[in-house]
C-alpha cells in the first residue's frame, strides 16, 4: 500500500503499522527529517518541529518526501504579503498532491504489478492522487479526518447561537474537492461513528464508510497506578478538572467556563491547557476557580493528567478525540460529550454528557464531587480501558484495511 500524508499524523501511527505488517510499499510525505539531515540541526521549536518529522520504524521503508521544496514554501510565506488560512492551507494541500502526483507517474508505481495496488490518501490533500490512482485501477481508500461539511454546519450553527458569526469558514472550492475525494474513493476510513454519522447527513455514500479507530500505541500505561482520591473533597483538596486542548468553541470551553463560575462556591479547580485562537482566555481573568496554562509540549502532557481528578472533554464535534485515550491510559476518568469516538463507557470509565451544556457539566461534575469513591473505581477501569486501547488499535486498523485491500500487497 501507498501511504500519502502530510505532516507527522499521529507520529506515522498508520504507516508504521502498515510497515510492521509488511503491507507499506511506500509513504509519500512533505517533510522528512532522517538523523544524517542538516534540518535536525535547526535551532529553537522550529527545529524540534522538524525533527518530529521522521519515525526510526521508518528507518528502512520506502520514503519519498519533498522536504527541500516545502520548507522553502515555508520561507516564502514569512517574507511575502500574508494569506488567508484558507488560502495558505489549500495552497500546501494543492503543492503536495502535484509534487506526489508527479513522483508517482515517474516512478510507474501502479505498472507492472502482479496484484491490485492501493493508495491510501488523507482528505483534503487528496483529489489528485486518489484521480491518478483509480485511472490507473488501484484501490482508492480516502482517510476522513473529520466530519466534512456537516461538521463546519454544525459548529457554525453553535457559532450563530451564540450570536457570533463563525470566523474564517472555508470557501466554497474546498468542499467542492472535498467532495470529488469522496467520490474518487474505493472506501474512506472514518474514526467514529460520530463522523460517519456527519459524512452520511453530507451525502456521502454509506457504502463506501468503514469506521476503523486511530491507531494509538500509548505512551506506556504499565508503569503508572490508578489516580487517589480523598473520601470528601473540600477547600483544602478540591476537585481538580482538566480540560486540554484548545480553547476553542469547537472543544466546548464557553460551555466549560460557565461550569465553572456555576461551581464558583464549590470545591472544584478548573485547569485549561492550549492555545487560545480565538482569545477566550480572556474569559478566564475574573474566575478565581479557574487556572489557564498555554499550550505545552507533548513532554509536559504526561503531568497534567497525572495532577488531575478528571478528565473533561465537552466537545461539540470531534473526529475521535484522542486525548480521551490519552486520559484513560493515566488512569483519569473523562466526563465526555457524546459528540466523538465512543470511547467512554458511561459509569465505568467516566460519565458522558446528555448534552454540551453547561448545565450537563455541572451535574457530571457534582456526581464526581458527591461521589469520590466513584472516581476511584472508574480510574482503575480508566487504566484498564486505555491499556486494552493501545494494545488492540493497531490489530482493528489492519483488519478493516484487509477487508478491502489485499493483504500482502506490495
Amino acid at each position: 500500500m501507498i501511504v500519502c500524508q502530510i505532516g507527522a499524523r499521529e507520529h506515522y501511527a498508520s504507516p508504521r503499522t502498515l510497515h510492521r505488517a509488511s503491507l507499506l510499499a511506500e509513504l509519500i510525505t512533505d517533510v522528512w527529517v532522517p538523523p544524517d539531515s542538516p534540518f535536525r540541526h535547526v535551532p529553537g521549536r522550529a527545529g524540534e518541529r522538524l525533527r518530529g518529522r521522521y519515525h526510526p520504524e521508518l528507518s528502512n521503508a520506502n520514503v519519498t518526501h519533498f522536504t527541500t521544496s516545502a520548507l522553502g514554501c515555508e520561507m516564502m510565506k514569512v517574507v511575502s504579503s500574508r494569506k488567508s488560512r484558507w488560502d495558505e492551507l489549500i495552497g500546501q494541500n494543492r503543492r503536495f498532491q502535484v509534487e506526489a502526483v508527479r513522483h508517482l507517474r515517474a516512478s510507474r508505481a501502479f505498472e507492472g504489478k502482479d496484484y491490485r495496488p492501493a493508495v491510501l490518501a488523507y482528505s483534503y490533500a487528496a483529489r489528485d492522487i486518489l484521480a491518478l490512482a483509480r485511472d490507473a485501477g488501484a484501490t482508492t481508500i480516502l482517510a476522513q479526518i473529520d466530519g466534512g461539511e456537516a461538521d463546519e454546519a454544525l459548529i457554525s450553527k453553535r457559532w450563530s447561537e451564540r450570536s457570533e458569526t463563525m470566523p474564517d469558514k472555508a470557501p466554497g472550492s474546498y468542499w467542492a474537492a472535498w467532495r470529488e475525494e469522496c467520490r474518487l474513493a474505493d472506501r474512506i476510513l472514518v474514526n467514529s461513528e460520530w463522523s460517519k454519522q456527519l459524512l452520511a447527513q453530507a451525502g456521502v455514500d454509506g457504502r463506501k464508510l468503514v469506521v476503523t479507530p486511530v491507531v494509538y500505541e500509548g505512551g506506556g500505561s504499565s508503569a503508572l497506578v490508578a489516580h487517589r482520591y480523598p473520601k470528601a473533597f473540600d477547600a483544602a483538596r478540591p476537585l481538580r478538572v482538566l480540560f486540554l486542548g484548545a480553547l476553542t468553541l469547537r472543544k466546548g470551553v464557553i460551555e466549560a467556563l460557565e461550569a465553572a463560575r456555576a461551581l464558583a462556591g464549590r470545591p472544584v479547580q478548573f485547569v485549561f491547557v492550549g492555545g487560545d485562537p480565538e482569545a477566550r482566555a480572556s474569559l478566564m481573568v475574573r474566575q478565581p476557580n479557574v487556572t489557564r496554562h498555554d499550550r505545552v509540549p507533548r513532554s509536559r502532557v504526561a503531568q497534567f493528567y497525572r495532577d488531575a481528578d478528571v478528565f473533561l472533554f465537552p466537545s461539540h464535534s470531534d473526529g475521535f478525540g484522542m486525548t480521551q485515550i490519552e486520559a484513560l491510559e493515566s488512569g483519569l476518568p473523562v466526563i465526555a460529550s457524546r459528540n466523538c469516538a465512543a470511547i467512554v463507557e458511561h459509569s465505568r470509565t467516566g460519565l458522558l454528557l446528555e448534552a454540551v451544556s453547561a448545565a450537563a457539566i455541572v451535574r457530571a461534575i457534582s456526581i464526581c464531587l458527591d461521589h469520590p469513591e466513584r472516581l476511584a473505581a472508574m480510574s482503575v477501569s480508566a487504566l484498564a480501558a486505555g491499556a486494552a486501547f493501545a494494545n488492540h488499535s493497531a490489530t482493528a486498523f489492519l483488519d478493516a484495511i484487509q477487508e478491502f485491500a489485499v493483504p500482502g500487497s506490495q
